[in-house]
């Protein structure tokens, strides 16, 4: 879980944290399935989910560094990781 920049979701609150993980995972496979969710600022109440698809291609950039994972799924959502500078 990451926190990232406050999202405003009308009737449901403020989404502070993203949280990912994989649904299925094979040895060398053609895609990989995830569940994501975007977290109230408490981490308790989940404001948004579903599902996203990783291609080959981008598989086979990942490595031992699952912030890779996380980060990619951010930029496809259009959620910005917190880096505390602001």
């Amino acid at each position: 879980m990451v926190k990232i920049e406050t999202v405003d979701i009308p009737t449901k609150g403020s989404g502070a944290y993203f949280n990912i993980m994989a649904l299925n995972f094979q040895m060398s496979p053609d895609s990989v399935n995830f569940y994501w969710q975007l977290l109230s600022d408490s981490k308790e109440d989940c404001l948004l989910d579903g599902k996203l698809v990783m291609d080959k291609q981008t598989y086979d950039g990942w490595s031992s560094d699952d912030s890779y994972v996380t980060k990619w799924a951010c930029n496809k959502l259009g959620f910005i990781i917190y880096d505390g500078l602001k």
